[in-house]
């Protein structure tokens, strides 16, 4: 369910619209309507994971090597449906909490989504500086939010400021769980690391430090 039902049915929602998802289930007892359906949210959840990618590098790009401790990134390419999937990928990549923002329909306003690590509450975060958002709502480790588009740069310096002194302090720090020896790693332990899964939040995918050979 979590990685092949889950992931084709929130695709209709981002890449088109909610109803795509509800004709699969509305379909269930007419077999060609379903086949139908089932392979229109298969092509959606395909166009996800292409725009996902493309937009993604993009944003690594436009990044490039300096990162502060909060990112908050502006991309005026990407749909509004893949912004909390940036901003995932973001996380994944940089370790620190990080809200990807892109064009409202709105003119003048931009919408976006974050995404957190261990230790940032992003509500609790975002709190004490409300009248700088048109609206924002969400939990400890994702938000979505709109602001108003010249307020970006403001929103990103002090982001960064006050999430630095929770992140800062661990961003070169490596927390692995056990040392791993390259001659244990093959198809058994893919298979021994696959029934940990499904990973998300409060079940992190292990991380293993792996030691330098000695010469």
């Amino acid at each position: 369910m979590a990685f092949g039902v889950a992931p084709r049915i929130n695709a209709a929602g981002r890449m088109a619209h909610a109803a795509e998802a509800l004709a699969v289930f509305e379909a269930a007892l007419d077999e060609e309507a379903a086949r139908q359906t089932v392979n229109r949210l298969n092509q959606l959840n395909l166009e996800r994971r292409r725009t996902v990618k493309m937009h993604f590098e993009e944003l690594v790009e436009s990044i490039g090597a300096n990162t502060s401790a909060g990112l908050v990134v502006y991309h005026e390419r990407s749909p509004k449906g893949i912004a909390g999937l940036l901003a995932s990928k973001c996380v994944e990549r940089y370790s620190v909490p990080s809200i990807v923002l892109v064009p409202s329909t709105i003119p003048g306003q931009v919408v976006g989504s974050g995404r957190s690590v261990p230790g940032v509450d992003l509500v609790e975060t975002l709190r004490p500086h409300g009248e700088l958002f048109v609206r924002f709502g969400g939990h400890a480790q994702a938000i979505g939010l709109t602001m108003a588009v010249g307020r970006i740069d403001e929103f990103r310096e002090w982001f960064a400021r006050l999430v630095e002194p929770v992140v800062g302090g661990d961003r070169q720090t490596l927390h692995a769980e056990a040392e791993l020896n390259l001659s244990f790693m093959g198809r058994h332990f893919d298979n021994q690391l696959l029934l940990l899964e499904p990973f998300g939040e409060g079940n992190r995918p292990p991380t293993f430090s792996i030691p330098w050979p000695k010469s």
